[in-house]
C-alpha cells in the first residue's frame, strides 16, 4: 500500500508545504499496520512557464532519506503551472523491492503521447497479467502488479484511439466485472500529448468498508486555480491550511489545462 499527492496548480502555492505533507505521512503512517512508506518513491510532473518542460523520476531510496525531494520542490517553484503527480510506495508481501518498481510507471500510446502511471491498492497481478492481448514473457515474480496494470492500461488506451478516459474506465470496468480488484486501486496518471495537452486523471476505487479510512482520497482547493488531492494520512498531517473532503464515492476526475486555467470533470463509476 501507498501514498499519493497530485496537484494541478496554476497560481503561487508553498509546494514545500504539500511535499512536507507527503514526507510526514509516508515516515509516520498513522492509519495502518505498518509504520512507514520506505520502499522507494517517485514523481512524473509537467511544468510550463514559457514553454512546457516534462520530468519523472523513481528510486528505491525512501522520500526522507533523498536529497531529491528537495531539489523537486526547488523546481516546482520556478513555475507557475504545475500538474504532476507524486508516490510513496510501501510494497505488497511478495513484490520486488526495487527502483524498476518504485511509481510511477510509463509508456508511449499509440497517438505518441507519454503516459505516468502510479496506484495505491493492487489488482489480481496472475490473473490481469492472462488479459493481456500482446502477452509478452515477463517473469511475474520480478514485476510488481502495478507493472501489469500499466501494461494493460497501454492496450486499452491504444483500444480507444488514444483516449485515456475511455479507455481507463473500460479496463476498470473489465477488472470490476472479473473480481481483480482488492479491497482499494487509487490510481493517478498524468498524461502529455501533442501540441503539448496536458491532462491528470484521478481514480478512486475502493470496495469494502475495512479499510475506508487508510484507502480514502481527498481533495482541496485553494484559491482559483489550485486543486490538490491526496492519500488520508496526508490529510492528517495538514495544519488547517488546506479544506480537504472525501472524494467519497467512486469516480474517476480529470483535470486538464485550458487557456492557463484548470478544468476540472468527474465521472461517476462502480
Amino acid at each position: 500500500m501507498c501514498r499519493l499527492l497530485a496537484f494541478a496548480l496554476t497560481e503561487e502555492f508553498d509546494v514545500g508545504y504539500l511535499l512536507k505533507l507527503l514526507v510526514n505521512a509516508s515516515r509516520r503512517e498513522i492509519l495502518a499496520s505498518f509504520k512507514q512508506h520506505d520502499d522507494g518513491w517517485g514523481y512524473a510532473v509537467a511544468l510550463k512557464e514559457d514553454e512546457w518542460r516534462l520530468l519523472s523520476y523513481k528510486t528505491r531510496v525512501p522520500i526522507w532519506e533523498d536529497s531529491s525531494i528537495s531539489a523537486l520542490e526547488r523546481l516546482l517553484r520556478r513555475y507557475s503551472i504545475a500538474l504532476g503527480l507524486v508516490h510513496t510506495r510501501k510494497a505488497s508481501k511478495n513484490t520486488p523491492v526495487d527502483t524498476f518498481s518504485a511509481h510511477p510507471f510509463s509508456f508511449t500510446s499509440n497517438d505518441g503521447s507519454l503516459v505516468f502511471f502510479a496506484q495505491n491498492g493492487g489488482i489480481d497481478k496472475v490473473k490481469a497479467y492472462e488479459l493481456l492481448s500482446n502477452r509478452v514473457k515477463v517473469d511475474l515474480d520480478s514485476v510488481s502488479d502495478t507493472f501489469i496494470h500499466a501494461m494493460l492500461l497501454r492496450e486499452f488506451v491504444e483500444k480507444n484511439d488514444g483516449k485515456l478516459i475511455d479507455g481507463f474506465i473500460k479496463l476498470h470496468e473489465l477488472l470490476h466485472d472479473k473480481g481483480l480488484y482488492g479491497s482499494c486501486s487509487n490510481i493517478l496518471i498524468l498524461k502529455f500529448s501533442p501540441r503539448d495537452k496536458v491532462e491528470l486523471l484521478v481514480a478512486r476505487i475502493i470496495y469494502g468498508e475495512a479499510r475506508r479510512e487508510y484507502c480514502e482520497l481527498y481533495e482541496a482547493k485553494h484559491g482559483s486555480g489550485c486543486y490538490i488531492i491526496a492519500s488520508s494520512t496526508l490529510t492528517r498531517y495538514d495544519e488547517g491550511i488546506l479544506e480537504f473532503a472525501p472524494l467519497g464515492k467512486n469516480m474517476v476526475v480529470v483535470y486538464s489545462l485550458e487557456d492557463e486555467y484548470v478544468s476540472r470533470k468527474a465521472i461517476s463509476i462502480d
